[in-house]
């Protein structure tokens, strides 16, 4: 993988998470934290990707080193199943 594989995720999991965001359209996305309608580059390489029940945030981008880095953030919601956009924004370190 070119991101470090996340522990809480089965290959099954990661592999049906990964379908879900490159499937995604370009555009229109819904609108981001805040309400400010953003867009998810879902062709950028992914930067890390972490879970908290049944959220999952996916970050792409680039991190060119310590302190350097940045990109899009996409945070998805499990129900019953199925994957729901539940918030879009960026991310800098």
């Amino acid at each position: 993988m070119p991101f470090r594989t996340p522990t809480d995720f089965s290959e099954s999991e990661l592999v049906s998470v990964m379908d879900f965001v490159h499937g995604l359209p370009p555009s229109p996305h819904p609108p981001g934290f805040g309400g400010i309608a953003q867009e998810f580059d879902n062709q950028a390489p992914i930067v890390w990707i972490e879970r908290d029940g049944n959220q999952i945030d996916i970050h792409s981008g680039v991190m060119e080193g310590f302190l350097c880095g940045g990109g899009d953030f996409l945070r998805i919601i499990i129900e019953d199943g199925q994957y729901r956009i539940d918030g879009i924004g960026s991310w800098v370190s």
